[in-house]
């Protein structure tokens, strides 16, 4: 009888989870390698053996990074899934995301802004900007632009008090206090029937409400504020 042909290989169940380098073959019915094919997985990884091949991916095994040099200790089959060196990866990661001076401002301006300062070099960091549309100074961050984000004055999601006020006098009410947000009920005088009233700021400017008692819509002070609020 001739000699059987292997035409596909079986891997461990820790090894199903990745994808193991080419011109690595298995004969095994169990899956386990070798010693000579776990060191070619090793040289494939970017990675040199300290000390003997365990018999097994589950054991822990020393290994070095042939580019960084670290010392790693860990299990075979979580160095395959790491895809190597675990630092190094991470690095490649934190490199992918990094942008040029020159990606930041056409980064920037795609969203609207006019850098108004050198990149920081991260994109958490806080970064000055002018927005093209409203003239705003503000801080964005690069992290923000690359969700879509651009100025908030401009999308309403901030609203500075003077604003506010102004226009809030435009719709006939005297604040009597700071701004307290877009929500939040806003203690003000109506100019017209001089009725102490607590609409919300965001109901004024976007959805055109008035005073509620001058309108009818309540009958006393005491609802108002219910109906307000």
């Amino acid at each position: 009888m001739g000699s059987l042909i292997v035409s596909h290989t079986r891997y461990t169940r820790g090894m199903s989870r990745g994808r193991r380098p080419a011109g690595i073959a298995c004969a095994d019915p169990r899956g386990r390698l070798t010693a000579e094919e776990a060191q070619q997985l090793v040289h494939d990884l970017g990675m040199e053996a300290l000390e003997p091949y365990p018999g097994t991916q589950r054991k822990p095994w020393t290994l070095r990074c042939r580019a960084c040099h670290i010392t790693l200790t860990r299990p075979l089959n979580a160095h395959r899934r790491s895809n190597g060196c675990r630092e190094c990866n991470i690095k490649r990661q934190h490199d992918s995301y990094r942008l040029t001076q020159e990606e930041a401002f056409t980064l920037a301006r795609s969203v609207g802004y006019e850098p108004l300062e050198p990149y920081p070099g991260r994109s958490s960091d806080p970064w000055q900007v002018e927005c093209h549309k409203c003239g705003r100074h503000l801080q964005s961050r690069a992290g923000n632009m690359r969700s879509g984000g651009g100025c908030i004055y401009c999308a309403r999601k901030r609203i500075e008090p003077d604003t506010a006020i102004e226009k809030m006098r435009q719709a006939g009410f005297e604040p009597l206090e700071p701004y307290p947000g877009s929500n939040n009920p806003w203690r003000c005088l109506c100019v017209k029937g001089q009725h102490e009233v607590s609409p919300r700021y965001a109901q004024v400017a976007y959805r055109g409400f008035g005073c509620v008692v001058c309108s009818g819509q309540v009958r006393d002070l005491e609802e108002a504020v219910r109906v307000m609020r």
